[in-house]
């Protein structure tokens, strides 16, 4: 398949050089109300720093804002969720494939080269954790994830958990977690709170050298604070 010519969407120009920090806390591309698109480039052009996915699959895509960053960076993009509004979508329905999330088992024939479930895990039963962390596994040698914590504001409470809940999930089935998005997304102007505290990306351990960046960072970067919280979302927390 030929791969499609990247446009210019980021909200620096080009790539993020040698992962300065300053770079990356700068502010969200703006004329989104919800900041969903605008964090989304951001994060994506991070991700770009380290290596680029050709073939992208979202787990809990909603209306297809990250599918559409990704397809706009050249990716080839799937997205599956339980509820698929039509007239909502950002991305061409072809891509978008509906299926009962929490009952159903998510399987494909091809594997992605990026996988990726962002605020959805949170949505589903304690009783899915296992066995989605497992099927997110099957799709990528990479996954990029997030997921509500306890108390998080306006976010489902079925299985909030801490990432450090997760972390071990994916260890189970040979995952490393790699802290390399939050660090320069933490201060970021305009960017959405769940996404800065709570994006980890994943990588299989067996896979792991084969992303020389990747390797590179934890070299680095060797500790991990799973569990965080925003001090905007404790702010607003403490509030309530």
């Amino acid at each position: 398949m030929k791969k499609k010519k990247a446009n210019n969407i980021w909200y620096r120009q080009g790539k993020l050089e040698n992962g300065r920090r300053e770079e990356a806390e700068s502010v969200v591309p703006q004329g989104q109300e919800d900041g969903k698109y605008g964090s989304a480039v951001a994060i994506v052009n991070l991700l770009l720093r380290y290596y680029e996915p050709h073939t992208v699959i979202e787990i809990g895509c909603g209306e297809g804002t990250w599918l559409e960053v990704f397809g706009k960076a050249g990716a080839v993009v799937t997205g599956i969720d339980s509820e698929v509004d039509l007239p909502s979508l950002r991305v061409t329905p072809k891509c978008i494939v509906q299926a009962d999330i929490e009952n159903e088992h998510i399987t494909c024939d091809n594997k992605f080269e990026l996988a990726m479930s962002l605020e959805t895990a949170n949505r589903l039963s304690e009783k899915r954790a296992d066995s989605f962390v497992r099927e997110l596994a099957a799709l990528s040698d990479v996954v990029m994830f997030s997921a509500a914590i306890p108390g998080q504001d306006g976010a489902p409470q079925q299985n909030a958990q801490y990432q450090s809940y997760w972390a071990e999930k994916f260890s189970q089935e040979g995952f490393r977690a790699i802290d390399c998005i939050r660090p320069f997304i933490w201060k970021t102007q305009g960017m959405l709170v769940p996404y800065a505290q709570n994006i980890l990306l994943y990588v299989r351990e067996e896979r792991f050298a084969m992303y020389p960046l990747l390797v590179d960072y934890c070299m680095k970067n060797k500790d991990i604070i799973y569990d965080l919280v925003h001090p905007a979302a404790w702010e607003k927390r403490d509030k309530i």
